[in-house]
């Protein structure tokens, strides 16, 4: 297996005053698999994205990217090296439409001049591989709409073209399925399996139907530590995770 999309978190620390979000997680996340990250409010699930991601700074600790410490390097520099997140808010430019917000993600991705006063139609540089990311989530037929047109579960799969359209390595999800209905996340959970083994996948997400249709791993946090980190099975029967977390759920 190629070792590209092969995340390594060392000894993450992040401190909220006297808080410790993160303390001391250390996680390997090999290439292509789905890992979830799950835990009850407040275990350091969105600290610990953020700190992958670089909006947040660690105190402490390391972040391995294929080999490569990108601790220190900014947000927009891990971008470039393969790191593409979703929101547990959503995130979308609103006034432009699902195509022209996949277009910046690609002007990004090649720092290209993109201007929306002339047609962006005409970039076909822009448009092409927007339009493939767009086909990748379901949303062809959706292109030319503006954002706040979009229902909500359209709007989720939106964000998930925008990251394909960095052509990441890694895919950071933050909670895809908040929010949505019965249906709405079928049609998430479809789309997910359809990514599964051509990305490394961090899943934070509280719908444990989800976590286990979809996870090839599952990690536990509560209060900043990691708890336990496992296949599904293990983790549905781990008696310290059903105490801690999964109760009877499972």
């Amino acid at each position: 297996m190629s070792a590209e999309g092969r995340l390594e978190i060392c000894g993450l620390v992040k401190r909220f005053g006297a808080l410790a979000a993160t303390d001391q997680v250390s996680l390997a996340f090999s290439p292509r698999e789905t890992h979830a990250i799950i835990g009850p409010n407040g275990a350091g699930k969105s600290t610990l994205i953020n700190l992958i991601t670089g909006d947040l700074v660690a105190d402490a600790g390391q972040i391995v990217l294929d080999g490569e410490d990108i601790t220190a390097l900014s947000v927009a520099r891990r971008s470039l090296k393969g790191l593409a997140r979703s929101f547990q808010i959503t995130e979308l430019v609103t006034g432009f439409t699902a195509l022209d917000n996949v277009c910046l993600a690609v002007q990004g991705r090649l720092r290209t001049s993109f201007q929306f006063l002339r047609s962006a139609a005409a970039d076909r540089a822009l448009t092409e591989p927007a339009q493939a990311a767009l086909a990748q989530v379901g949303l062809s037929h959706r292109a030319g709409e503006r954002v706040e047109t979009l229902s909500h579960g359209e709007k989720r799969q939106l964000e998930i073209a925008i990251a394909l359209a960095l052509e990441p390595q890694v895919l950071l999800l933050d909670e895809p399925m908040a929010g949505m209905g019965e249906d709405e996340t079928r049609k998430m959970v479809e789309l997910l399996q359809g990514l599964k083994h051509r990305y490394t996948i961090l899943l934070v997400e509280h719908d444990m139907h989800a976590v286990f249709a979809l996870a090839d791993r599952i990690s536990v946090l509560t209060a900043g530590h990691v708890l336990a980190s496992d296949t599904p099975d293990a983790i549905r029967n781990n008696p310290a995770v059903q105490q801690a977390y999964l109760g009877g759920d499972l």
